[in-house]
């Protein structure tokens, strides 16, 4: 039986990983844009997050999600946090 090719999807963000790495603490919100691009997610109710969000789907059907979530005080990047599933 013959199986059809699969086309990979990739939804969100795309984050390279070296740009990750060059986030900093107390960086502001304009440098980071120039640096990952917009948010994904961006809280109306919560101007102190920004959510960046990727996921994919393989052509073998595997689903690979991550999340970046960066936290902000007085307009300077506090902490992130990511997650890998």
């Amino acid at each position: 039986m013959l199986d059809p090719h699969k086309v990979p999807v990739q939804q969100g963000n795309v984050l390279k990983t070296d740009h990750i790495q060059q986030l900093t603490i107390g960086m502001q919100p304009q440098q980071i844009r120039q640096l990952l691009g917009s948010p994904l997610i961006q809280d109306a109710f919560n101007n102190n997050r920004w959510d960046y969000v990727y996921s994919l789907r393989d052509s073998r059907g595997t689903f690979t999600h991550y999340h970046l979530k960066l936290h902000f005080e007085e307009n300077r990047l506090s902490s992130w946090h990511s997650t890998l599933s």
